[in-house]
């Protein structure tokens, strides 16, 4: 697994390299071996993590404790070593939010979250967006994020509600469908009425899950998007339910009946739509955005995030 660092550097230039903007391609400015010697410290972490609850279980409830509170900075140095090895037309991009921020945002907000029962998570959602869009820059020149608290519960509630429309119609079908096969099976092995009932009480939440994934992706991605500037210059993204709900089965469907082997299509195919339905709504010239200079930024924090699947969709 040594060549990963590798792997992943190239895998990152060939998708940077074929994403352009304004006839520009991206660019991809990491050092494999910088990323390798942050991924052998992260998976040493790792394995210590993992062997810890073979000893002892309190030993364990530490470790496990432990990472939570290291989560902010690990999430704090992803976004930094990210955005400082990605550039366009010579000029880095950077960032800039404070360690302190990321504890608030990650730490005790959700914190807060839980305690509420969940009434808060829309909120720190959009905290922890805002945090990663407000600290980020191009070369001098500054993101900023002013997308409302109000749009984002409207995201929440109806994604949550499509989740219990869909666990209503199965109960619903579960007592339609129950009495009917109960009757047909009459004299049949018990254990198929059983996988019928299962089927039946499986379908409706399973499709509810498929449509509340493909409303919060691309509705959380307009929304980012359009809620979204760059100085003067404004983004916007229009991810549809339709298109996009066509992308996500199609690269499912692909990778289950491949084995895995529709990987890198599934792969192409969604890196093109993103490209396809995002934009920059320019006020005046790209061409002027200045450098800035900063010291090198360690990509063990980034090598964590992704050993310990911490993921950071911003």
């Amino acid at each position: 697994g040594i060549y990963s660092a590798w792997a992943k550097v190239r895998t990152q230039r060939y998708f940077y390299g074929n994403t352009r903007l304004a006839g520009s391609s991206f660019e991809y400015l990491a050092d494999p071996v910088r990323i390798l010697k942050g991924r052998l410290i992260a998976f040493a972490l790792l394995v210590l993590y993992m062997v810890s609850d073979q000893f002892s279980p309190l030993l364990g409830i530490v470790a496990f404790v432990a990472l939570m509170v290291l989560m902010p900075w690990i999430i704090h140095s992803s976004l930094r070593f990210r955005n400082h090895n990605s550039a366009w037309r010579g000029v880095r991009f950077g960032f800039d939010g404070s360690l302190g921020d990321a504890y608030r945002n990650w730490l005790l907000w959700p914190i807060a979250g839980v305690l509420s029962l969940g009434l808060l998570m829309p909120y720190v959602v959009r905290r922890q967006v805002a945090y990663a869009i407000d600290g980020s820059r191009f070369g001098d020149t500054r993101f900023g994020f002013d997308g409302s608290v109000k749009g984002i519960y409207l995201i929440f509630g109806a994604c949550l509600g499509v989740l219990l429309l869909c666990v209503v119609v199965a109960g619903f079908a579960l007592g339609v469908v129950t009495p009917a096969l109960v009757g047909m099976s009459a004299g049949s092995e018990p254990g198929m009425l059983g996988l019928l009932l299962a089927a039946v009480g499986m379908v409706p939440p399973l499709v509810g899950y498929f449509l509340a994934f493909v409303l919060f992706v691309a509705w959380m991605t307009n929304y980012r998007f359009n809620s979204s500037r760059l100085g003067m210059h404004r983004f916007e993204a229009d991810y549809r339910f339709g298109s996009y709900a066509r992308l996500v089965l199609v690269n499912t469907l692909g990778m289950v009946l491949t084995l895995g082997l529709f990987y890198p299509w599934a792969k192409v195919r969604s890196a093109r739509y993103a490209a396809e339905h995002t934009r920059v709504i320019a006020d005046g010239s790209l061409n002027d955005f200045a450098a800035s200079q900063e010291q090198d930024v360690n990509a063990t924090g980034g090598e964590m995030g992704e050993l310990f699947d911490i993921g950071i969709g911003f």
